[in-house]
């Protein structure tokens, strides 16, 4: 054992300067001794995500697991695998290969894949199905999702309880108050929404998706400047997202400047030609102009 933890060390030392080569010789040559080949595959498939070789990562994962079915260690991380390249049906599917009262961990991961694919009836029953097991090391998360579910389907208050259980176990995380300040829009708590995206803010600097929701609610509260400032600020670091421009057209339209609110609405409509909010936009700017026409 000390000689595997040494080799391991080793690797991982070579993987810390960019030696990947090196790194992958000696997981290889330890997924060959069946005292140590769970770890070693692990780190192996690791080592081939993190050098951006997805296909070699699946592929000795799925190789190894042919060989070795019963491998539950290695099936897991293969599931989170999966998970994180959005491979959600192939990760229910592997899933079945555990008993999920004794391993569970599963139903989370289950609920998780399920929640990526929208079906939020599925990923209910497994979230919960986690809560009600024995294990409680994920249940901070567990509670999230079930808040997330609920807010996708428009339960905002059954998604503000799981949302705020979550926050009582562990309240460091932004998207927990993100999702909380989503909530609080949908049921028109402007001022709540504001603060929480402001908290969310404070523990993610560079989130986009953060930046454009605490925009949508400035625009809701009437802080048109401060909305404007958001909005611009948000489209130094993403250009590409309709939704920004089309917001920022808004904006413009209600302070009267709608030759400015045309530009961003065509800016929208050329990344997303069924932007609504862009096509009602324009459609404004369009009654505004013939409105000052027959004046």
């Amino acid at each position: 054992m000390k000689e595997f933890e040494e080799k391991i060390k080793l690797a991982e030392s070579f993987e810390s300067e960019k030696k990947f080569l090196h790194a992958l010789q000696i997981y290889q040559s330890l997924a060959l001794n069946e005292d140590y080949r769970s770890v070693a595959q692990i780190k192996l498939a690791a080592l081939y995500e993190k050098m951006g070789q997805i296909e070699k990562s699946y592929s000795s994962l799925n190789k190894y697991l042919d060989a070795h079915p019963g491998d539950q260690r290695v099936r897991k991380f293969f599931i989170q695998f999966l998970i994180k390249n959005g491979e959600y049906g192939k990760a229910v599917e592997e899933a079945n290969y555990f008993d999920l009262e004794k391993e569970p961990m599963i139903y989370m991961l289950v609920g998780l894949a399920y929640y990526y694919m929208d079906d939020f009836k599925m990923a209910l029953l497994n979230f919960n199905n986690y809560i009600d097991s024995s294990e409680n090391e994920l249940l901070s998360e567990a509670y999230f999702y079930i808040g997330s579910c609920y807010l996708k389907t428009g339960d905002y208050d059954k998604a503000m309880v799981f949302i705020k259980k979550s926050e009582a176990i562990y309240s460091l995380n932004p998207e927990l108050h993100l999702v909380k300040g989503m909530i609080y829009f949908h049921k028109k708590m402007l001022y709540h929404s504001l603060d929480a995206i402001q908290k969310a803010e404070a523990l993610d600097h560079q989130s986009t998706l953060i930046k454009e929701w605490k925009s949508r609610i400035l625009l809701e509260l009437g802080e048109l400047e401060k909305a404007e400032d958001s909005l611009k600020d948000l489209l130094e670091k993403d250009k590409l997202k309709s939704d920004n421009y089309s917001l920022l057209g808004i904006i413009y339209l209600k302070q009267g400047n709608a030759n400015e609110a045309v530009k961003c609405f065509k800016n929208a409509l050329s990344l997303n030609p069924e932007d609504e909010t862009a096509l009602q936009g324009l459609a404004e700017c369009k009654d505004v102009s013939e409105e000052i026409n027959k004046n």
